[in-house]
C-alpha cells in the first residue's frame, strides 16, 4: 500500500507541475489517470474524507514535511492541527482557497 501511496503522490506531484495553478483538483486528479471513483467509491456520490486523500497522500506528517520550507506551513499550524481536513481548503470541484488567509492576509503561498 505504501508503494502505491507513493506512486500516487509522484503522479499528482507532476500533474502539478504541468498543470496551471488554476486547474481544479478533479481536473488534476483526472489528468493523472484517476476516474470518480477513486475518490469518491462507487454508487452514488459521496464527499471525499480526509482517510481518502492520506490514502494517496500519505499523512499529514509527510505532507506537512512536503511544505515545511514556506514561511507558514499550510499543513502544519493551528487550523491544520485541530481540525485537520483537507476539504478546508481543497475543493475539487471549485476553486481551492487558502482558509488561513482569513485571518492572515500577508501569507506568502497560494493554492
Amino acid at each position: 500500500m505504501k508503494v502505491l501511496a507513493s506512486l500516487c503522490l509522484a503522479l499528482l506531484t507532476l500533474a502539478l507541475a504541468a498543470e496551471p495553478a488554476r486547474a481544479l483538483l478533479a481536473d488534476r486528479h483526472k489528468a493523472n489517470g484517476m476516474g470518480c471513483a477513486d475518490c469518491h467509491g462507487e454508487g452514488p456520490r459521496q464527499p471525499v474524507e480526509t482517510d481518502k486523500c492520506l490514502s494517496c497522500h500519505e499523512s499529514w506528517e509527510a505532507l506537512a514535511k512536503r511544505t515545511a520550507k514556506n514561511k507558514m506551513n499550510p499543513h502544519d499550524n493551528h487550523v491544520v492541527n485541530a481540525n485537520g481536513e483537507c476539504n478546508q481548503c481543497h475543493h475539487a470541484h471549485r476553486p481551492s482557497e487558502v482558509v488561513c488567509a482569513q485571518c492572515h492576509q500577508d501569507l506568502p503561498f497560494k493554492l
